[in-house]
C-alpha cells in the first residue's frame, strides 16, 4: 500500500507520481475533484513504465458529492471490477502535455460558465444570469483559427505494432517476518482478484493508412474534442462544432439547459459531431483578452494544440451506475 500526499498546491500530484516507485503498487485511489483526477492521469501517463499505466487500476472517490456516490465509488474499489478507458493526449506549445478522460471545450458556452462565479451576489441565479450577460455586446462571438483533423472512416486501414514493454527490475528477495508474510498473502489475493476478470494480453498500438485529412478555417461558437465515452462512441476522437450563426435566444436557452449537466460533459447533441483520429487546433488569441480551455472541468490557457487518442490506455475501477 502507498499513502500519497494531502495536496497543498497545484501540480503536487504530478510531482508525487514522478518519484513513485511502482513495483509494489496494486491500485491507486484518488480522493478529490476534477483537478486532482486530471493531475493523477497526467502523472501516471508521464511515467516511462507503460505496463504500470495499463495494468494498475485507478479508483476515484468524488469528494464533495453525495454520500451515496462516494459509497458507490468506494465499493467499486472493494469489488475490484475494472474497465479500460480511452485517454486524450493533448500536446501544446513548448512540450506542454496533459491528458484527459472526457475532453476539451472552448468557446462562448465555456466562457459564460467560467464567469458565473463573478456574479456570486446573485446566489443560485448567477448560473442563469451569466448566459444573459454573455449575450450583450457584439454578436455572435465566433471563434476563429485554423483547424486540421484526420477523419475516422471505415475505409481506414489499421496497422498494428507491438507496444514497447517496460521491464522493471525486481528487488532482491529478503527474509520477512511472519506478520509481513501474512500481509503479503492478502496483498497477492487482492491483486489476483483484480486481474481475474482479464486475461493478460500483449498491448498493441494501432496506426492507420489510407486516411483523409481536412484542413480548414475555424468559425464556430464552440468546439469540443472528446473521447466519445459519454455517448458510447468509441471509433475515435469526437470533434464537436457549434454553428456560428445561432441567435441570442437559442444561446441563452441552450446555456440554461446545460446548467444541470456536469462541467466535464462535452458531447452536446446541438453540435455537429465528426469522428476523428487526430485533431490540430490553432485558435486566434486576442492578447488583450484571456482565452481558456475547459479540460475535464479544469481551466487551461488556450494555445495551439494537437490531440490524439490513446485507446484502452488506463484501467479504472468500474462504478456501477445507480438508478435514479
Amino acid at each position: 500500500m502507498v499513502l500519497g500526499p494531502i495536496t497543498e498546491y497545484e501540480g503536487q500530484v504530478k510531482e508525487f507520481f514522478k518519484y513513485l516507485e511502482t513495483q509494489h503498487v496494486d491500485g491507486i485511489v484518488v480522493a478529490g475533484g476534477n483537478g486532482t483526477l486530471v493531475e493523477t492521469v497526467t502523472g501516471i501517463l508521464r511515467k516511462e513504465n507503460t505496463t504500470f499505466s495499463r495494468k494498475v487500476p485507478v479508483g476515484v472517490i468524488p469528494v464533495g458529492e453525495t454520500n451515496m456516490r462516494m459509497l458507490d465509488a468506494a465499493m467499486a474499489v472493494v469489488k475490484g471490477s475494472t474497465e479500460k478507458l480511452d485517454v486524450l493526449k493533448i500536446e501544446g506549445d513548448g512540450g506542454k502535455t496533459t491528458y484527459a478522460l472526457c475532453g476539451l471545450q472552448a468557446g462562448v458556452y465555456r466562457d459564460a460558465r467560467g464567469r458565473a462565479s463573478k456574479y456570486w451576489y446573485l446566489g443560485p441565479l448567477k448560473h442563469r444570469f451569466t448566459y444573459l450577460r454573455s449575450s450583450f455586446g457584439l454578436w455572435p462571438p465566433v471563434m476563429h483559427g485554423k483547424l486540421e483533423y484526420t477523419e475516422a472512416r471505415d475505409t481506414d486501414i489499421p496497422v498494428k505494432k507491438a507496444a514497447e514493454k517496460f521491464i522493471e527490475e525486481k528487488p532482491a528477495q529478503q527474509s520477512r517476518s511472519f506478520v509481513m508474510s501474512i500481509l503479503g498473502i492478502f496483498s497477492g489475493h487482492f491483486r489476483s482478484k483484480m486481474q481475474k476478470a482479464e486475461a493478460e494480453e500483449d498491448e498493441v498500438e494501432v496506426e492507420y493508412t489510407n486516411t483523409h485529412t481536412v484542413d480548414t478555417n475555424l468559425e464556430s461558437l464552440e468546439i469540443t474534442i472528446s473521447t466519445g465515452y459519454q455517448t458510447q462512441e468509441r471509433k475515435g476522437i469526437s470533434l464537436g462544432l457549434a454553428p456560428a450563426n445561432i441567435s441570442k435566444t437559442h444561446f441563452i436557452s441552450e446555456g440554461w439547459r446545460r446548467i444541470s449537466e456536469p462541467i466535464w460533459k462535452m458531447d452536446w447533441d446541438t453540435n455537429s459531431q465528426v469522428p476523428c483520429r487526430r485533431v490540430k487546433l490553432e485558435p486566434e488569441v486576442n492578447p488583450e483578452k484571456e482565452s481558456w480551455y475547459n479540460i475535464d472541468g479544469e481551466q487551461f490557457e488556450a494555445m495551439p494544440i494537437e490531440v490524439t487518442l490513446l485507446k484502452n490506455k488506463l484501467k479504472f475501477f468500474k462504478c456501477q451506475t445507480q438508478p435514479s
